[in-house]
């Protein structure tokens, strides 16, 4: 198994060139892997950090999830398939919805949990909730040891629960000390008219201690934007599309959209804007990522697709006041989309992409997934 703990080394580059007059320049890659992972399932495969490694994980139609070191060890296989929340222990929450359908032909639905250990597949534990489409879920915070489970009543039946949080459609939630719930949370959702963004900071019982109203909130708000919520920060970046007009003949316009990339950061406790910056303009499709990282900076992310055949990946580092650096390039192959950003011990982010698949026999689907890993504190 390879640790990923290399020391790293990445350059500067220039932001933001007129068109396409001048390019950033490439950041130096020390630690990077490649590899084909298949599954069953058209979502693809998860990536997810345990300790100092990433996993790959693939779900399967026998309902087993094969687990893949990023350097192609595989580590085992058990009976169930979901998403992935890691545990401050190291072991993982897996989480999937289980449709049943009786012999009474009334269908039963339910969300199933298990917590596992990665290496062994020891200690599993299973959690069943019965929902039974009266509630959905809307987040899981993890602990060292285990875990909370927000959901949302969507029959308008009133109910009475010991801790609740008034939202609707979307909640983010954390704690402040990563896994320890002693300082309390933040938490974000939309108001009640869904009009505007509100974050919160809760104590250990989830009462309020301190709330602020941002926005407007956007439609699909939860769709557009990232959220970052660790190290008692919050970093919230977004994609405003707005549409204008080009004139094509004297009696016609075409409509054209341009995206401008904003990111907005918040203290954690105090809930007080640091700074707003806009990261980005252009035309292009684009997937945007963020994450706090240990030293209270900040990694952003916009992976540019001109065209079907090629990617631009660009990462920011932006300091605690609200300047950032140069953007620095992180070159991928033509055709690699973005999955995901990690980060890792000693100031190192990790970026994953992937081919979309090409379908086997059976719907297997094969994935081309490629990880590369820059040191974020050597941007300046």
């Amino acid at each position: 198994m390879s640790k990923l703990n290399a020391a790293l080394i990445i350059c500067s580059c220039l932001f933001f060139c007129c068109a396409d007059i001048c390019a950033a320049k490439a950041a130096k890659i020390v630690k990077e892997w490649s590899g084909v992972y298949y599954t069953n399932s058209e979502s693809g495969p998860k990536i997810v950090k345990v300790k100092d490694d990433l996993l790959v994980i693939g779900l399967h139609h026998d309902y087993t999830i094969n687990m893949t070191s990023i350097d192609g060890a595989e580590i085992n296989s058990f009976d169930i398939s979901g998403e992935p929340v890691l545990l401050g222990n190291g072991k993982i929450v897996v989480h999937f919805s289980l449709v049943r359908v009786p012999k009474e032909d009334d269908i039963k639905l339910s969300d199933l949990y298990t917590i596992v250990n990665p290496w062994d597949c020891s200690s599993i534990k299973l959690v069943n909730v019965d929902t039974d489409f009266k509630f959905r879920y809307k987040a899981m915070v993890p602990y060292h040891d285990t875990f909370d489970l927000f959901y949302g009543n969507s029959t308008g039946e009133l109910i009475t629960i010991e801790n609740h949080l008034d939202t609707t459609s979307y909640l983010k939630i954390n704690t402040i000390k990563p896994y320890d719930a002693s300082e309390g949370y933040i938490s974000m959702m939309p108001t009640k008219n869904s009009r505007m963004i509100v974050l919160k900071h809760l104590d250990s019982d989830f009462q309020m201690v301190k709330e602020s109203i941002i926005g407007p909130a956007f439609h699909d708000f939860n769709h557009r934007s990232v959220v970052s919520m660790t190290n008692d920060s919050i970093s919230i970046c977004l994609e405003d599309t707005k549409e204008y007009y080009v004139s094509v003949s004297r009696y016609c316009t075409e409509s054209h959209y341009t995206k401008n990339l904003f990111c907005e950061f918040y203290d954690g406790k105090d809930l007080n804007r640091r700074a707003i910056i806009q990261l980005y303009e252009t035309n292009d499709k684009i997937d945007i990522d963020v994450l706090n990282l240990p030293n209270g900076d900040v990694a952003a992310l916009r992976a540019n697709y001109p065209d079907d055949s090629r990617a631009e990946y660009h990462i920011y580092r932006i300091y605690k006041n609200g300047t950032m650096t140069e953007a620095a390039r992180v070159d991928f192959p033509a055709k690699y989309r973005f999955m995901k950003m990690v980060t890792m011990k000693g100031g190192e982010v990790c970026l994953a992409g992937k081919i979309e698949p090409s379908e086997e026999s059976d719907k297997v689907y094969l994935y081309n997934i490629s990880v590369k890993c820059i040191d974020m504190f050597s941007i300046r």
